[in-house]
């Protein structure tokens, strides 16, 4: 069905025109065409999701080894990723049209290309399609933080984000070759049942692994990337990287490790994926306390949250798999929130650092209302929907048989919420005498938004629990 490549045509086509001709277009011009493009993709997503899903090919050539086929497929696995992804991106682009001031029109392109990326690697089942689109995503978001970055390290933290993606590229690449060596087909639709029997299948489940854990910023010293990347990029952009880009690493393990090995093969590594997150979660619920920088403090907390969701998914178990589901499009939806609330106390106060703040709830109290729920969210306050996501890893870790790990894990997320906690105490309720500043309902918008869907999914989760079993029963 040709709906299921507009989704992704209609932003990467408009993107690429806003791009090439930043120079002439006037900025109105340049934002309703973007805005026109996300609103397009996501009605045709929606649509789609309701309708139960569609697949799109396109073929080149007529054998041998010239031929080429890019399938598109908008299945019960990434339905509902594609969907947040076009909702999220239209959100932030809408925040974007009053926090970006300068080179509107350049901007407004490469958002649409970095989109356009995520959008590909989540509906591309073809491995040279994934692999290409992971590209698109890098090099845009590169630009992004490079040339909009808000601080003077912007071009270092671009740099470092670049060369630690190209690792993560590089490693993904050799396991999606040696999966085609082991296969013959670049379809990963067509790649089941591989175990752990022979040296190639287990370098494939290696690389493949390691460069979207990598990306997922839960490799220890690899993730160094993050908290700048996240801290240095206008606050849009930052609720990108942290919304949608790792969550789409997540994805693509549970496509390419869940889809195309045995589960049970899995398994007898799962160890040193769920050690791995136990670790890096264990690791910044600490750190997190010594973050002063406002930014940097959620940076270190998506990688918090995202380790979580590597402990879930090292597990191997259909329950765990429902859960890091969960977990994800949880996390999309707060951090999204929180990285947009940390703009308006950057665009309106000039201050980043948690110590010099206060009383936010009084001087922007829409905004901060909106950033109290997203902060409450994911401390996991029940009502709201991470508890929702939490407490089905814990009862997937039990299910298991590894209570101590899952025990561990549960403290350390307490600790988090600690950090998290001090944080409402010190940004929103200390005294600080400010006065009151109106912020832009273009900006405003997004959050209650994304505000009323953590309300709404934590008193009512049966929505998000349906997508996430639809979407686990893909792979497991």
């Amino acid at each position: 069905m040709f709906e299921a490549a507009l989704i992704l045509l209609i932003p990467l086509a408009v993107g690429c025109f806003n791009t090439l001709c930043s120079r002439k277009l006037p900025p109105t011009a340049a934002w309703a065409a973007a805005l026109t493009a996300l609103i397009a993709a996501l009605t045709l997503s929606t649509k789609l999701y309701l309708q139960g899903g569609a697949c799109f090919e396109a073929s080149w050539g007529h054998g041998g080894s010239l031929a080429f086929s890019w399938l598109l497929c908008f299945d019960e696995l990434n339905a509902a990723f594609v969907v947040l992804a076009s909702f999220i991106s239209l959100a932030c682009l809408t925040y974007s049209t009053k926090y970006v001031e300068h080179g509107s029109q350049l901007y407004s392109g490469l958002l649409l290309l970095f989109t356009s990326g995520m959008i590909g690697c989540l509906m591309s089942v073809d491995m040279i399609a994934f692999y290409l689109f992971w590209e698109l995503m890098v090099w845009s978001s590169y630009a992004l933080i490079h040339l909009y970055g808000e601080g003077a390290e912007a071009p270092r933290a671009a740099m470092l984000y670049l060369l630690i993606s190209h690792v993560a590229s590089t490693t993904l690449l050799f396991g999606l070759l040696s999966l085609y060596a082991l296969k013959g087909t670049f379809n990963l639709l067509a790649v089941k049942e591989l175990g752990l029997d022979s040296p190639l299948e287990v370098f494939a489940a290696a690389s493949v692994s390691i460069g979207l854990l990598i990306k997922m910023g839960v490799i220890p010293l690899l993730h160094v990337w993050l908290p700048d990347a996240h801290s240095e990029a206008p606050a849009p952009v930052s609720a990108m990287l942290s919304g949608l880009m790792i969550e789409v690493a997540a994805y693509g393990f549970l496509r390419i490790l869940y889809g195309c090995w045995s589960l049970e093969s899995l398994r007898s590594v799962s160890w040193l994926v769920w050690g791995c997150g136990l670790a890096m979660l264990s690791y910044t619920a600490i750190l997190s306390f010594s973050q002063l920088d406002i930014k940097r403090f959620m940076a270190y907390s998506s990688i918090n949250e995202m380790g979580l969701v590597v402990f879930a998914l090292g597990l191997f178990a259909h329950g765990a798999a429902v859960a890091a589901v969960a977990h994800t499009l949880n996390h999309e939806i707060v951090k999204s929130l929180l990285f947009l609330y940390a703009g308006c106390i950057v665009h309106e106060v000039k201050v980043r650092n948690i110590r010099t703040l206060g009383d936010m709830l009084w001087f922007m109290p829409e905004a901060s209302a909106a950033g109290l729920i997203g902060s409450l969210s994911i401390i996991g306050i029940p009502g709201l929907n991470i508890f929702v996501s939490e407490l089905l890893i814990y009862m997937a870790g039990v299910d298991v048989g590894l209570l101590a790990p899952t025990v561990a894990a549960a403290v350390m997320m307490a600790v988090f919420s600690a950090a998290w906690l001090r944080f409402i105490n010190r940004v929103m309720l200390t005294r600080r005498r400010l006065g009151r500043v109106r912020v832009s309902f273009a900006m405003l918008i997004p959050m209650f938004a994304l505000a009323l869907i953590c309300l709404a999914l934590g008193l009512h989760p049966d929505p998000l629990i349906e997508a996430a079993e639809r979407a686990a029963s893909v792979v497991s």
